[in-house]
């Protein structure tokens, strides 16, 4: 949830915004490596990617051929792209 939004200046001007319906976004540097997710890779890749697609997929979501940015590292990974359909 987004507790404050601030301006260039440091200065808080969350008043401006209805915070509980905001999102953050992080921003990643072009050095940031991505690759996208293929069964393959979740096969013979890192355990914490393969349990992260098992968790999406126990969701009904199909994470594969998203795009995942800092892949190696447990503690920052993060799926992007992730391709969702809604049935009615």
């Amino acid at each position: 949830m987004v507790k404050d939004v601030l301006d260039s200046e440091g200065t808080s001007v969350s008043n401006s915004y209805l915070l509980d319906c905001c999102y953050a976004l992080e921003l990643i540097g072009p050095k940031e490596i991505d690759f996208k997710v293929t069964a393959e890779w979740v096969r013979n890749g890192n355990e914490h990617i393969r349990q992260a697609v098992e968790q999406f997929d126990r969701l009904g979501i199909n994470a594969l051929d998203s795009t995942v940015f800092f892949y190696a590292d447990r503690d920052r990974f993060k799926f992007i792209d992730i391709e969702m359909k809604y049935y009615f």
